[in-house]
């Protein structure tokens, strides 16, 4: 009799101990640091975000407060005072607290960010406090709002969906009712909340886009094929001498206008149901004599520019990419990076990586 009833009986201890582990809504407060930030996140939030708080708490479109219970407001002239009497900058800080509400059903857990304090350290190591920011408050900002990102984010990330991503390295300071008195015991708690097949809830998927600048030359060393190109453009600006004008260039330059030694474009590379994707946003135009010239894809229907777009598309010339998303690129890592995106076998959130290791 007791040998039947223990299977059960072990079952019902463990169905019920998986229960009590749920939890709905648990206020957690996470920690992170600039320095420990990783490229492979593809942002840095404590670099980028409280830039973007100061310039719209500056401008009032974000509000800033003591704590999280709101009862008083500071203002932009009360923020710049606790700087000057520490010495500091709170656009530029090296730490930042996100108050979070952490859920926890079925093995699916769900993170939501309701609140940041900005925070630093003065020059004793005194934590200072710059104020609290109430997301709910600022969520149209932020969601409307694109951060900056490198070779292995994105194209475009709203400030929103990089909070929830949790696509950052961050500590546990405070879990429900508990503080966390050291690193070691953050861990065990990400360790027992994370890392047992629970699934996060809802994913951020960063989309397989990049928001790449390329350079292409027109010059002796460089083929037949980039000439092509080039000149296709200088035929635009001379049978349209008007398209001048929305450069803020004089009259006099369309009738004198110099040959073109290079363009710049920016488009965006991306891969949409297994075929890879370009879509060209602007070319600026490189006269001799130093003058530029922008012009922007979307707006101009005419013909022999269409046709320029379309040969840009094609690929069938020599290009040296010159920033990826927000990152500089050295021209001699452009060709690893090109071979990079285009490979099936190298994750896009990994090109950094990747790149790092090829040209060692």
């Amino acid at each position: 009799m007791h040998s039947s009833r223990f299977p059960l009986t072990f079952l019902l201890l463990f169905f019920f101990g998986l229960q009590l582990k749920a939890y709905e809504l648990k206020p957690v407060i996470i920690q992170l640091y600039y320095g420990e930030q990783p490229d492979t996140a593809g942002f840095n939030l404590v670099d980028k975000l409280p830039e973007f708080f100061y310039s719209n708490i500056k401008d009032g479109k974000v509000n800033l407060y003591d704590s999280p219970s709101k009862k008083i407001k500071i203002t932009f002239d009360a923020l710049q005072q606790i700087e000057q009497s520490n010495k500091s900058k709170a656009s530029k800080i090296k730490t930042l607290f996100v108050h979070e509400l952490w859920t926890l059903k079925k093995n699916k857990l769900d993170f939501f960010p309701v609140g940041i304090t900005l925070s630093d350290f003065n020059e004793k190591g005194e934590v200072i406090s710059y104020g609290y920011i109430d997301l709910e408050e600022a969520f149209p900002m932020l969601h409307s709002n694109q951060i900056t990102t490198n070779a292995n984010g994105p194209a475009y990330l709203s400030y929103w969906d990089a909070l929830k991503s949790h696509r950052y390295y961050y500590h546990i300071i405070q879990f429900g009712k508990q503080t966390v008195r050291n690193k070691a015991e953050g861990e065990k708690i990400k360790e027992s909340n994370l890392q047992k097949g629970f699934k996060t809830l809802p994913a951020v998927e960063f989309p397989k886009s990049k928001l790449i600048t390329y350079r292409v030359e027109n010059t002796s060393e460089n083929t037949e094929q980039n000439k092509i190109l080039i000149h296709k453009l200088e035929l635009v600006f001379q049978n349209h001498p008007n398209l001048f004008d929305s450069c803020g260039l004089p009259a006099s330059f369309a009738q004198n206008a110099t040959p073109v030694e290079a363009i710049l474009i920016k488009e965006v590379w991306g891969e949409k149901d297994g075929f890879f994707e370009y879509t060209p946003i602007s070319v600026t135009a490189f006269f001799s004599g130093g003058k530029t010239c922008e012009l922007k894809f979307d707006g101009i229907d005419f013909t022999d520019f269409k046709i320029f777009e379309n040969d840009i598309t094609s690929k069938l010339f020599n290009l040296t990419i010159i920033s990826i998303n927000g990152q500089p690129i050295k021209p001699a890592d452009s060709p690893a990076y090109i071979f990079g995106m285009r490979s099936n076998e190298i994750s896009w959130t990994q090109l950094t990586t990747y790149v790092n290791q090829k040209t060692k």
